[in-house]
């Protein structure tokens, strides 16, 4: 799992652990991204002004949630 400081510019990217629960013996396969590289440098979801004015919506970077 990929945690992004946005206090900061660039982001800081920190990596740290998750624990899931598996259902119906996990056979799913859920589509993947590359961590570092799915987020452009560029993206306006970690390029956000976090601090007043704050913004009036936000979308989380990256895929949506798998609910296979």
């Amino acid at each position: 799992m990929e945690q992004i400081g946005l206090h900061v510019l660039p982001p800081e990217a920190f990596m740290s652990c998750a624990q899931i629960k598996i259902n119906n013996g996990g056979s799913g396969n859920p589509p993947k991204v590359a961590i570092p590289g799915y987020i452009g440098a560029g993206d306006a979801s970690v390029n956000v002004n976090i601090y007043p004015p704050y913004p009036s919506s936000y979308t989380c970077p990256g895929p949506a949630v798998w609910r296979g």
